[in-house]
């Protein structure tokens, strides 16, 4: 094979190594986009026990994004997990825009988000706002203000769209990227077609034959993705040029060609595919484990039998959402041993109640309504 088509061949990409080690494509990144466009809330008129009756108007929805853009908070804005933005932040708003009568967002999802969704089923958001934000640095009143927004799977408004698993639909993600990497694949074996096509002329056969050679060449190199491959189909193609020009020289005799594209043992789609099933059992297993954490945690705590079943079940509530499947065994059954100890001090305040025994004094913190966070979400009756 002449030796600088062989060059070229051997300088250009793998098509195949490229896709899988992430050059182009990244299996991980082709399962996962760590970005989505969710509903926050929407316009209407709604009751709370906390807030009575409470209105979100086009216009607060308009000060929201006006807010966002300015910084008023001075932050970033984050979506948390149940409105506890101390157990860490489950996404990051990086756009705020109004359509029709929704606040919309583009966030940033974290692992801790997508676990929420995927593995702990959360479906809503609930909003965190302030309906008349005064900042504490110039004491300035900048109207209504996003604070962030709680997954939830009970939020105070209702009909709002679910937060969608933030994932990309892997066929079209890997459709995408086959789709550009088969034209990019074109355009490098028609430079290396051009390259035979020089070294088929300068053996001074007939311009028919060096037109018969490429057809059947560009024919064959249609499924061809390594550049081993083409170097030795093409380096065949050179071989028989070279055999015709000794037979007929630069006469325009037709010719038969019976060359065939050598055999490429790479499905890049299944590679990917299989990697990506692989994912999808990882993601069963986690699930799977935080299932058993989430029973030990019950299990646990339903051996408390001095504590009558509701309670129970209320403090296995309240603490499921602590569980994650990285926890150890001892890890779980410690916090279930701090929810039942928390179960007793209650139950015994419930006993000294029903003696009659109230606290002294009336402890009370107020602030200004303007500046309280409205949190969405329904929270639990009080025992």
């Amino acid at each position: 094979m002449n030796p600088s088509l062989r060059k070229q061949l051997a300088e250009a990409p793998n098509t195949r190594r490229r896709v899988l080690a992430g050059d182009r494509v990244n299996p991980t990144e082709v399962a996962t986009s760590t970005r989505s466009v969710v509903t926050i809330t929407r316009t209407g008129s709604f009751t709370d026990p906390r807030y009575d009756r409470f209105a979100i108007t086009p216009a607060m929805l308009a000060e929201m994004v006006r807010n966002f853009e300015q910084r008023t908070l001075g932050q970033d804005v984050f979506l948390d997990v149940s409105h506890r933005p101390e157990d860490g932040a489950a996404a990051r708003v990086l756009s705020l825009f109004v359509e029709d009568d929704r606040l919309r967002a583009e966030v940033e999802w974290t692992p801790y988000g997508v676990e929420a969704i995927q593995l702990r089923g959360f479906t809503y958001l609930s909003a965190d706002y302030y309906e008349r934000f005064v900042d504490n640095e110039a004491g300035k009143a900048w109207g209504c203000v996003l604070a962030g927004a709680g997954l939830t799977n009970r939020p105070v408004i209702k009909r709002l769209d679910p937060v969608r698993p933030c994932l990309a639909e892997p066929t079209a993600v890997l459709d995408r990227y086959l789709t550009q990497l088969s034209t990019e694949t074109q355009t490098m074996w028609e430079q290396h077609l051009a390259s035979l096509a020089t070294q088929l002329r300068t053996l001074k056969l007939a311009e028919t034959v060096v037109q018969t050679l490429l057809a059947g060449a560009r024919k064959a190199l249609a499924n061809v993705t390594e550049a081993p491959a083409a170097e030795a189909l093409l380096g065949e193609f050179e071989t028989t040029g070279k055999q015709l020009a000794e037979q007929i020289g630069s006469t325009p005799a037709p010719i038969q060609l019976s060359i065939t594209a050598p055999a490429v043992p790479v499905d890049v789609t299944a590679e990917v595919n299989r990697q990506l099933a692989q994912r999808e059992q990882e993601t069963r297993q986690l699930a799977d484990t935080l299932a058993s954490r989430q029973k030990l945690l019950a299990d646990t705590i339903n051996t408390a039998t001095a504590l009558d079943e509701a309670t129970r079940r209320q403090l296995c509530e309240a603490a499921r959402p602590l569980v994650t499947a990285a926890m150890t065994d001892d890890q779980v059954k410690a916090l279930a041993e701090l929810q039942i100890a928390q179960g007793k001090q209650l139950d015994i305040a419930r006993q000294l109640s029903a003696l009659g025994w109230r606290p002294a004094g009336s402890p009370q913190i107020s602030v200004d309504s303007g500046n309280q966070v409205l949190a969405l979400q329904i929270t639990p009756a009080p025992v």
